[in-house]
């Protein structure tokens, strides 16, 4: 009688077949649920295993004798079903994270350009450590201010794992005192750091080249972005694009001299004398 009600609430046939046989009889033992269905009893006893391990059925086991089967107050359904709501916006979650990253594995066996797309601190912190497997130089441009005012503590752990890892960074910088300042007094290894000019700031942005990808960030209040496009030619065009402001940009080693930025128009004084915490993101 509830059989096609019982479906619904995502019960198989067999499972509901069942549960009605325990709802209608009370306490009873699966030969007599098999004698009272089309199913035989090995199968009966699959179904009661089944329902026991949702919460519908209780199995009692007496030493001597053969075990029974009771159902559990009908309001157990309504228990299963939020569990299984539970589950299912769980898994909903896990395949909004993933979908991205298959889609990219699809495009790039398609040789369409392979995009991920990352939201919030999190999403930034897994975006950023992607270019931890990087096999070469990451090439890197980076907004320093924005750094310290959004991602600060996820650049400082980056840091210490690529670190660890000796991965490579060349750094480009807008050239401030604020720069200068922190990459004058913070040297580390496997990073190298030049200036491009002033007037580009503030580009409240990054972006990593590296592994024939290209990441992009964007850091704004409650607004931060990353995203991963994997392609050989957009990444070997940044790349070129990179290796030419390289190789026009100031060195660090200028950050102790009274230098004029290209375009500023102004001088940059000595740095100070107390010691800032350079951002790791930057490569200090």
């Amino acid at each position: 009688m509830f059989e096609q009600v019982l479906t619904q609430t995502g019960l198989s046939a067999n499972q509901a077949t069942v549960y009605e046989v325990l709802l209608r009889e009370g306490v009873i033992t699966a030969s007599k649920i098999s004698q009272k269905t089309p199913l035989k009893r090995g199968i009966t006893y699959k179904i009661l295993d089944e329902l026991v391990a949702l919460g519908l059925v209780q199995k009692t086991d007496v030493p001597g004798k053969v075990a029974t089967f009771t159902a559990q107050h009908p309001a157990a359904l309504r228990d299963m079903v939020a569990q299984r709501e539970t589950e299912a916006n769980r898994a909903k979650e896990v395949i909004n994270q993933l979908i991205p990253q298959l889609a990219s594995e699809y495009n790039l066996a398609l040789n369409k350009p392979g995009v991920r797309f990352f939201e919030g601190r999190e999403g930034f912190r897994t975006a950023l450590e992607d270019s931890l497997n990087a096999t070469e130089t990451i090439y890197t441009y980076a907004d320093l201010e924005s750094v310290l005012k959004y991602v600060a503590d996820i650049d400082e752990a980056y840091l210490k794992k690529r670190i660890t890892r000796q991965v490579p960074k060349r750094l480009l910088l807008a050239d401030t005192s604020l720069t200068r300042e922190f990459m004058g007094k913070n040297v580390t290894d496997f990073t190298e750091t030049k200036f491009l000019p002033a007037a580009l700031k503030p580009f409240k942005t990054g972006m990593q080249i590296y592994n024939g990808k290209v990441a992009y960030f964007t850091m704004r209040p409650n607004n931060i972005i990353a995203v991963i496009v994997e392609d050989q030619d957009l990444y070997q065009m940044h790349r070129n694009i990179f290796d030419f402001f390289w190789a026009s940009a100031l060195a660090t080693t200028t950050a102790a001299k009274k230098t004029t930025p290209p375009g500023s128009g102004q001088s940059v004084q000595p740095a100070q004398t107390h010691t800032p915490v350079a951002p790791s993101y930057l490569g200090e």
